[in-house]
């Protein structure tokens, strides 16, 4: 069918193709530019590198068409408030930044700190930095704010010695107290609260981190002999961006290596084996290592496969107009994808990028089918108008078969296959309109030093390789039932394969890095995690009740060691109801004579109690000095409250599921409690798309099949769609062995191998186990062994897994593809004999024959 449609088209002569195609890739070109420079975002914009790696599977969609879609989905506003909230946090978190300023000296380390702070305001990136803390709350302040509420406050292991504990129990917790000299909270608050409640409730830690202390109005903490200082800083949205991040880092390291130790440059033994000692976290420092790592490789892999295929194309085809062919198509086949993705997309992961030089190695194929049919083929006067007539059919369905496959990644949910699914697209697009408009050219370059010759020899290797395949499919035509059963055992091994479909797997962070961000951790005792709680109610009052027992939950699992700590505003503000019970409490302590001892000891005291209650109210709270500090985790959207409950050295994700499904189900509907971990999240979506996708990789070889019945027939159809879909499955098997579980980005290299291998296909279903195309296919292949085998040794795990499965896959679908041919004898076809001497027989009916 497609034959009889494409020989009904007119006939151009080589000079109107080339017309034709000069005048689409100018359009293109223009269309590029405009994209690039125009003020409006009609013809899109200009493409931005993203390398913040929790957005690698966002979805493509912004904020605002997200949440009208799930309004249009009948998601309620609750829903879609509280995404945008997490949202907001997310981004607000992204931004934050430590450093950490260590000496031995403190007064050293608070010179250095200082120093860098202010050279950190006069760059761009950064919004604001914070190295003084002198209006930061002190406790004699706070002290006061709370004294007038003293009778309401009671710490969590004071309201349990109040209720179960004896009297003397009791008594020795608060004779503890007494003891601790250090501790202001006793001298500040003793006088107007003897009963030592409320020096009990300040006796916590304030700022989140028990190391932390203020000494000279910054931030300290005391480990291994250090005093370090802390430096916190936020920068601008463009902190995800690749060349902002990294031009930052550049700037940053020279801050330090100039003010801290008067170097031109700074290495990393600078930063840790000198008198100060810097260390650093944040999202900014990963997204710069990201990026660079990324480009790096992209760079170094994308060079080496270049080289490889032109040294491929030396040995072969040993013309200078095949090499600089195959490049200016790699070439355009890339600004053809990046058209695509400016006209769709604002910005592209750096993953993306990386995997992009994947069109390499298919953009190749196009023009080897191509070269090869111009340089080893004889052509007449008539023959030479139409150079590629005989394989413009295979060219097309190579397209289709291949698009199809990449279409599929336009299912997917998250923005990453996507971007990958619309490069190759029309990157391919784009080889494959070159090679049919433009290679026609070509035909007097490759074949003028043969113009003398009444034939084209072959390549010696490609001969001797038909031989091997010929052989090859003999050897599988004789022992049909032993391959049908290694067939068989293939698909029951394909049940044993288990997919770990963990984000947090694939990509490991820098060594240097993580090294930081632990010792940033163990200085300070405690830093937050990315996954916190979510917490939503109609009223405020419910919001703390609700936050207060989500705190009861988490410290019992913080007592067994799951979680190192925690951040709650209710550990500061308790609700009215428990203010309320909390001086009934406390009352009846002195009234029943709990506190006698005490009392004895402290005759001084103001030991009268208030009849009247006057409660502590967030409004009131949050203009106090302490509350102050946690306005952040306190939000008012509309008329609806959320908190923030941070989270610190979590042990069990599981559990913290459990619990906010089991608030989730006392609550009913007056509260809400979410965990928001956006890692795991991704994750659970990864698990679901990977189900999805063994699903359409099966729908894609149904369809493949139907294509090839319609063209070539039932039993050519079954191997040609059996050997690319054997080959994906040895591939996965392979895969799995070797890296021990499987991920989604193995079965996106399925979808490539299956493309790979239906292209192959096609050309053995077209022509026959010929000499032509072994070499067209072997030079397809080992293109794409060159691009795919490289990318094993990335760094990042997604990366080196999809290179892994593709160059399994590339290599079972060179060596599987000829079986195709037994189905209609084309096996014999360009068969030779043992002298050397070629047998040619005729094409089958309604075949295509290469030019001989």
């Amino acid at each position: 069918m497609a034959q009889r449609m494409l020989t009904k088209l007119p006939t151009l002569s080589t000079a109107t193709k080339a017309i034709l195609w000069t005048v689409q890739f100018l359009l293109v070109l223009v269309l590029l530019l405009l994209s690039q420079f125009n003020s409006t975002n009609f013809l899109g914009t200009p493409l931005k590198l993203n390398a913040d790696l929790t957005s690698l599977f966002d979805s493509p969609l912004s904020n605002n068409d997200t949440a009208s879609d799930d309004i249009s989905r009948g998601d309620n506003n609750d829903e879609v408030a509280q995404k945008q909230v997490a949202e907001q946090i997310s981004q607000a978190a992204s931004k934050s930044n430590i450093v950490l300023v260590g000496a031995s000296d403190l007064a050293l380390a608070i010179k250095k700190a200082d120093l860098l702070a202010k050279s950190l305001s006069n760059l761009v990136l950064v919004s604001s930095v914070q190295v003084n803390f002198s209006q930061m709350a002190q406790l004699s302040d706070i002290s006061k704010d709370y004294l007038p509420f003293k009778q309401q406050l009671l710490s969590q292991e004071m309201a349990r010695l109040l209720t179960e504990a004896t009297n003397q129990e009791l008594f020795s917790y608060q004779f503890s107290l007494l003891n601790q000299v250090a501790n202001q909270a006793i001298s500040l608050t003793i006088e107007q609260a003897p009963h030592l409640a409320l020096a009990d409730y300040l006796s916590r830690p304030l700022f989140g981190s028990s190391a932390l202390s203020v000494k000279n109005d910054h931030l300290v903490s005391h480990y291994q002999d250090r005093h370090y200082v802390l430096v916190s800083f936020s920068t601008n949205s463009d902190a995800v961006n690749i060349n902002s991040a990294q031009q930052f880092v550049v700037e940053f390291k020279d801050i330090i290596a100039q003010q801290a130790f008067n170097k031109p440059s700074l290495t990393q033994t600078d930063l840790t084996e000198n008198e100060v000692e810097y260390l650093y976290t944040g999202a900014l420092f990963y997204t710069s290592k990201a990026s660079s790592t990324g480009q790096g490789e992209m760079m170094l892999y994308g060079g080496i496969s270049l080289f490889a295929t032109l040294l491929l194309i030396v040995l072969v085809y040993r013309n200078i107009t095949a090499m600089l062919a195959t490049f200016t198509l790699i070439g355009i086949s890339f600004i053809y994808g990046y058209l695509a993705l400016s006209l769709f997309y604002q910005q592209i992961s750096v993953i993306a990028l990386i995997f992009s030089v994947t069109l390499i190695g298919i953009a190749a194929d196009y023009s080897f089918h191509a070269l090869t049919q111009l340089k080893f083929s004889q052509f007449n006067a008539n023959s030479a108008k139409q150079p590629l007539a005989s394989i413009r059919s295979s060219l097309l369905m190579s397209y289709l078969t291949t698009g199809a496959g990449y279409s599929l990644l336009l299912l997917a949910p998250f923005a990453l296959f996507q971007h990958i699914a619309v490069f190759t697209l029309f990157g391919l697009l784009g080889a494959l309109v070159t090679v049919l408009l433009l290679y026609p050219l070509f035909l007097p370059l490759l074949q003028k030093q043969y113009e003398s010759k009444n034939h084209v020899v072959m390549p010696l290797f490609a001969s001797k390789l038909n031989k091997l395949q010929h052989r090859f499919v003999a050897f599988i035509a004789n022992y049909k039932i032993f391959t049908i059963t290694i067939f068989v055992g293939t698909l029951l091994a394909m049940t044993l394969v288990q997919f770990d479909n963990d984000i947090r797997r694939y990509y490991t962070a820098d060594a240097e890095l993580q090294a930081s961000e632990t010792k940033v951790k163990a200085v300070l005792k405690q830093k937050w995690d990315l996954q916190y709680f979510l917490l939503q109610a109609n009223s405020s009052q419910s919001l703390l009740e609700l936050e207060e027992q989500l705190v009861t939950k988490l410290t019992r699992i913080v007592d067994d060691a799951q979680l190192a700590g925690f951040s709650a505003v209710s550990q500061w503000l308790p609700s009215i109801a428990k203010q309320k019970s909390n001086k009934i409490l406390l009352s009846q302590a002195v009234e029943q004579g709990k506190m006698a001892k005490l009392q004895s000891m402290l005759v001084q005291g103001n030991w009268q109690f208030e009849q009247s209650f006057t409660p502590l109210l967030p409004a009131q709270w949050f203009e106090s000095h302490l509350g102050k500090m946690y306005k952040n985790q306190w939000i008012k959207q509309d008329n609806t409250f959320y908190s923030v409950v941070r989270l610190a050295g979590i042990q069990n994700t599981a559990e913290l599921t459990d619990i906010a499904a089991q608030l989730d189900i006392k609550q009913g509907t007056a509260g809400q409690v979410h965990l928001i971990d956006k890692a795991g999240s991704i994750s659970a979506q990864l698990a679901q798309f990977s189900q999805h996708l063994v699903w359409v990789i099966l729908a894609a070889v149904i369809a493949a099949l139907l294509v090839f019945i319609t063209r070539y027939g039932l039993q050519v159809a079954l191997l040609a769609v059996a050997t690319p879909a054997f080959s994906l499955m040895l591939a996965l098997l392979f895969s799995f062995y070797l890296q021990e579980q499987l991920t989604i980005f193995n079965l996106v290299a399925g979808i490539l191998i299956l493309a790979l291998g239906l292209d192959y296909s096609v050309f053995y279903a077209e022509h026959g186990l010929h000499k032509k195309v072994t070499l067209t296919t072997v030079m397809s292949a080992l293109s794409s062994v060159f691009v795919f085998a490289i990318l094993m040794l990335s760094s990042m795990t997604a990366i080196s897994s999809f290179g892994l499965t593709v160059f399994i896959g590339v290599l079972f679908t060179f060596v599987l593809a000829p079986i195709v041919t037994l189905a209609n004898g084309q096996s014999k076809i360009g068969s030779v004999e043992l002298s050397g001497r070629s047998q040619e027989r005729p094409t089958p009916p309604n075949k295509e024959k290469i030019n001989e």
